[in-house]
């Protein structure tokens, strides 16, 4: 019990961490218009945000009051940003980050409106996410879990003992007498100095990402996604079908959203090695469509896809040659489809683009509601539960399950 409390607080960690990584670079890549690594170790997490989803999941797993978790939330965001800048102050002799434009802030270094953002959002990760990551980490063995823990924590401990060892020796002026210490100390210490800049002009480059942008690709790739996925049914199966994720828009929600994650880690890679784009896009992809293969599941109690007769699969939710469609599919785009693609979004009249992409978004938006709660609804019928309001006997008058199976012929419902 003990060692399964371990291994989940610590997954827990990873991925809070990670998420705190890209949502970081999201923002600076938006604010100062370029790609920066963010966070005091050079891999991809931000471990104060680890620390504080952990910290949030053991404080509000009993807590059933929202208003009560929320203020929570709050309290333990405020002190965990507070103490994570005293901590690199003392270790680098500097702040990492400046609030002092803010209109209510504490040293710099605290804002109220961050504050309360972090703490919302830090709720509602911990009452609904926090599960379903657990959910997935129980996918796997004893074993393996253990393994995967103790590898990745020791390559997060060597990577925050050379960055502290650096970052200290720098505070004390020391100088690096072997050019092994001297290249890795201007690496890492560069990269923080990139990172965290007090004050910079934004300067606005073509290449950069932004969420305007950002949108459009996932909706284009999604788009193009579900209809390749459309031919090959049709060439494999002998039969056309649907392969949207939603009830009108033909969109494919894990090819827009593989393809939005190769793009913000892959976009400033175009000119990297192939084997290095095909190596990363066949473990991203892998990894993204397992993890929606188990949210269908987890929240909705629906399997849209199984690999259950393929060779070397795992759990059902991916297999090894489909991996490797993505690794591939990872290098077309990166090489030809991402260049021409960006190219073609900067070319678009800003007021105009916005506006589309805003009447897009908001139709996206409202697709998606209506099929996730759609969805439920359907599990919840074939349960026999009847309608409990006005939305969900419009729900049964509208959407039938011949509809639905119709839509949504490759799903398969958990009981």
């Amino acid at each position: 019990m003990k060692l399964d409390l371990f291994l989940n607080l610590n997954i827990l960690f990873l991925f809070y961490s990670f998420l705190g990584y890209v949502c970081e670079v999201s923002l600076a890549s938006i604010i100062y218009k370029k790609d920066v690594n963010r966070g005091i170790l050079n891999g991809p997490l931000c471990i104060s945000y680890g620390f504080l989803g952990v910290l949030l999941f053991i404080s509000l797993k009993y807590t059933n009051n929202i208003i009560l978790s929320i203020l929570l939330s709050v309290i333990y965001g405020i002190a965990v940003v507070f103490i994570s800048a005293k901590i690199l102050y003392r270790i680098s002799d500097r702040y990492w980050w400046d609030f002092s434009h803010k209109r209510i802030n504490y040293e710099g270094i605290i804002s109220l409106d961050y504050s309360l953002i972090l703490g919302i959002v830090g709720y509602l990760l911990t009452k609904f996410i926090s599960p379903f990551i657990i959910f997935i980490f129980n996918d796997f063995d004893l074993e393996s879990k253990v393994i995967f823990i103790i590898l990745v924590d020791f390559v997060i401990l060597v990577d925050l003992i050379f960055s502290l060892y650096f970052l200290v020796n720098k505070r004390n002026n020391k100088k690096f007498k072997s050019i092994i210490g001297k290249n890795i100390s201007e690496v890492i210490l560069e990269r923080i100095d990139k990172a965290y800049p007090v004050f910079k002009k934004r300067v606005f480059n073509k290449d950069s990402l932004s969420l305007y942008k950002l949108f459009i690709i996932f909706y284009v790739t999604g788009v193009i996604g579900c209809i390749i996925e459309v031919f090959f049914c049709r060439y494999s199966m002998g039969r056309w079908m649907h392969r949207s994720s939603l009830l009108y828009e033909e969109i494919s929600l894990v090819w827009g959203g593989a393809f939005l994650i190769c793009t913000i880690f892959l976009h400033r890679h175009k000119n990297s090695s192939w084997l290095f784009i095909l190596i990363f896009g066949t473990i991203v992809g892998a990894f993204f469509e397992y993890l929606c293969s188990a949210f269908t599941e987890y929240f909705l109690g629906t399997v849209f896809w199984s690999y259950s007769k393929h060779s070397f699969n795992l759990n059902s939710r991916i297999n090894l040659l489909f991996s490797f469609y993505w690794g591939v599919a990872s290098l077309i785009y990166i090489k030809t489809m991402y260049p021409l693609l960006n190219n073609s979004i900067n070319k678009i009249p800003e007021k105009i683009g916005k506006i589309v992409v805003r009447i897009l978004f908001v139709v996206f938006m409202i697709d998606l509601v209506v099929s996730t709660t759609n969805g439920m609804r359907y599990q919840a019928r074939r349960h026999g539960e009847p309608p409990r309001n006005i939305i969900e006997k419009a729900y049964d008058k509208y959407y039938p399950d011949e509809f639905m199976e119709d839509r949504f012929s490759n799903t398969i419902i958990r009981d």
